[in-house]
């Protein structure tokens, strides 16, 4: 017996496709409905069955009960902010699915822990300062890390770059800053930044390298500092139109010299002595790298800065790198699944230890916090275990 057919406001099934930038050919390649169902449900000329509506909820990341409503919501059903849509369109980037569903879940996270720490009376406090664009970002990437207590002397006995990034993450977030990560297409987005004065969120993409990650998470961190919301795209800075370049150019200087400081780079031995404009092997870059952490093209980038090595030699290398990568074969998704630490890695220990104390303290149920924190009941208490050590 086939299942009842649900009234619902065509416009709920509309809003809810283009919040999470779906169109009709996508839903029916992810759904097997056909795209004349669909479109009729959407002029209201017919009606999804219960069952077909569970699966468009899924499809479209939304309640069953979203689809009860009796209108639509009034805010527009785009959730990527209009100034950093503009931005991706003249680079000619037109966002998919995947990095819909991102934008959705960061917006969502942001004002679910703002209501959670409210349940705590607990205030995430921005302890960093505003500036200007006109701020020298080699000076104030020297202040933050003489504030954050980071040396190189750290960052080069780190193992490798995921022990550094999981050390320089906490200090951003300590900084009152949720730091986030989720999977969505590398040519799209490397991370972006949604700000507000309560709760800034910064969301990194998985898909990069560790090393792309760190430049991507001090990066944006500096776009926190200048107030200025962000989708940090591929591509080189001049690229961009005046405004968003400088702005680029003031960030990208920023992660640099915050990450390879000059004084530490220039005193490095492969470096030190080098007072001109030299041609870099791969070799020294490599180690460069490793010392500190950072990409090869970070290093060349810095070294570029520092009047020690040409933009067309940095643009020829880059080109070199992109062609070496192009010619690898595509990294499979697997691997095994560690549920309780990828749920840390994702969501970041702050939100995390939000969730977990408004549980603990009656204001949500252990539903809601596998909501919340997208794992399943089963899992909690190894979460619990790993946030406390």
């Amino acid at each position: 017996m086939q299942s009842i057919k649900v009234q619902v406001n065509p416009g709920l099934l509309k809003w809810a496709r283009e919040n999470v930038g779906a169109t009709i050919e996508e839903v029916h390649h992810k759904t097997k409905f056909k795209k004349e169902d669909l479109v009729a449900w959407e002029k209201g000329e017919d009606y999804p069955r219960i069952t077909q509506l569970r699966n468009l909820s899924r499809v479209y990341k939304k309640a069953l009960s979203f689809f009860l409503l009796p209108q639509p919501p009034t805010k527009d059903p785009v959730p990527i902010p209009k100034e950093l849509r503009t931005i991706s369109s003249k680079k000619g980037i037109h966002f998919s699915y995947k990095t819909f569903v991102a934008f959705n879940r960061a917006n969502t996270m942001r004002l679910i822990t703002k209501e959670l720490a409210e349940n705590l009376n607990h205030r995430i406090e921005r302890k960093f300062e505003y500036v200007t664009i006109q701020t020298d970002p080699e000076t104030l990437a020297n202040k933050y890390r003489d504030k954050l207590a980071l040396s190189f002397q750290q960052q080069k006995a780190w193992r490798d770059g995921y022990e550094a990034f999981d050390h320089i993450r906490p200090m951003i977030e300590g900084e009152g800053i949720l730091v986030t990560q989720s999977s969505f297409p590398l040519d799209e987005a490397r991370g972006f930044t949604l700000l507000d004065k309560e709760c800034p969120l910064i969301v990194i993409n998985t898909k990069d390298s560790i090393n792309g990650r760190m430049f991507t998470l001090i990066h944006e961190f500096a776009h926190a500092i200048l107030n200025v919301s962000d989708i940090f795209l591929y591509g080189d800075e001049d690229d961009f139109t005046d405004g968003h370049r400088t702005t680029e150019k003031f960030c990208n200087q920023f992660a640099g010299a915050f990450l390879v400081p000059a004084k530490d780079l220039l005193n490095h031995p492969l470096v030190k002595g080098i007072s001109k404009s030299t041609q870099w092997d791969d070799l020294t870059l490599s180690t460069l790298s490793r010392n500190f952490k950072v990409s090869k093209e970070a290093i060349l980038r810095r070294l570029v800065t520092l009047n020690l090595a040409t933009k067309q030699h940095y643009e020829k290398k880059r080109k070199e790198w992109e062609d070496f990568l192009k010619t690898l074969p595509k990294r499979k998704g697997g691997g095994r699944s560690e549920p309780p630490r990828d749920c840390i890695k994702n969501n970041g220990k702050t939100v995390v230890s939000l969730v977990l104390d408004n549980y603990r303290n009656g204001f949500i149920r252990e539903t809601d916090v596998s909501a919340y924190l997208d794992i399943k009941p089963k899992h909690l208490p190894l979460v619990e275990a790993l946030v406390g050590s």
